[in-house]
């Protein structure tokens, strides 16, 4: 500013009336200068924050179609897999939303198929179900046990497929609980007195409804970890998507570590994701 000054001083000397009068034309039009460059600096922002928006907006798109690009990717390897199965004959499943997707389904048939679970708990009725019992059902050295807590839900399912005696259901209520620094997670009312003495090869988590939980979900395989696994075992969480599902799987290496157990970790997407946590010798399973 004072360069200005001083050039303006060389051109009007004689008149300081002048020099003022030309002073304020220039100060203005400096002003008037600096109002016009953040004006276009403003519209600048806005563009760029349109800009961001429709990115993001396009991003979450083309996320969206990748997973249902995948998820039919996923029907199709499904369907090839299970068309000749011998134990498998309701071959018709009602997969995605809030049940397990065909990914899910996909890896579920080749660990019954080729690992031969024998002691199969299940928390949460659905989808699944109609596939663990029909394998039950075919298999006398086999029991499968599955967690619900809705009685309605029950009795709407039993009423499209029966259960043989190597399947049952054990209705437990709901409750919230603690764990850790998360003071209200949604869980199977009396499940640890209920299962704490029984051992598993197989245990297929998609309940209880976690879908509104914050830091954890579907804890209750917490309470009776290590103990209620063997040598061999497969742990699978459905919708780790989810911040609270995938921290309990977490949790869930954190208690096979402290017990020194070895164990691999396996995640597939379709349009939904879940986790495998499994003993070292059927590693082979998170590549299927």
């Amino acid at each position: 500013m004072s360069f200005i000054i001083d050039k303006l001083r060389k051109i009007f000397p004689p008149s300081i009336h002048s020099f003022n009068l030309e002073m304020d034309r220039v100060l203005r039009a400096i002003e008037e200068e600096r109002q016009s460059i953040v004006s276009l600096s403003q519209k600048i922002d806005d563009q760029n924050h349109l800009i961001s928006n429709e990115l993001k907006n396009i991003s979450l798109q083309t996320s969206q179609i990748k997973k249902q690009t995948s998820e039919a990717v996923w029907a199709h390897i499904f369907h090839d897999t299970i068309v000749e199965s011998t134990w498998l004959k309701d071959k018709t499943f009602s997969p995605g939303r809030w049940a397990v997707g065909y990914p899910y389904l996909y890896v579920m048939y080749r660990i019954l198929n080729e690992v031969h679970p024998k002691r199969i708990l299940e928390l949460g009725l659905g989808q699944s179900t109609k596939m663990i019992a029909q394998y039950a059902t075919s298999f006398d050295d086999v029991k499968h046990v599955v967690v619900e807590n809705d009685k309605s839900w029950i009795d709407f399912m039993l009423k499209s497929f029966q259960l043989s005696e190597r399947s049952s259901i054990v209705q437990l209520d709901l409750e919230m609980a603690t764990y850790k620094e998360d003071k209200a997670i949604r869980v199977y009312k009396n499940f640890k007195e209920q299962f704490v003495h029984s051992k598993f090869d197989f245990i297929l988590i998609d309940g209880p409804i976690g879908s509104d939980m914050q830091q954890y979900s579907r804890i209750d395989i917490l309470n009776i970890l290590p103990g209620c696994i063997g040598e061999d075992f497969v742990i699978m969480m459905d919708d780790c998507e989810r911040t609270a599902e995938n921290q309990t799987t977490l949790e869930i290496e954190r208690c096979l570590k402290r017990y020194s157990i070895p164990y691999k970790r396996g995640r597939y997407v379709g349009q939904k994701e879940f986790v495998l946590i499994l003993s070292k010798n059927l590693e082979f399973i998170t590549s299927m």
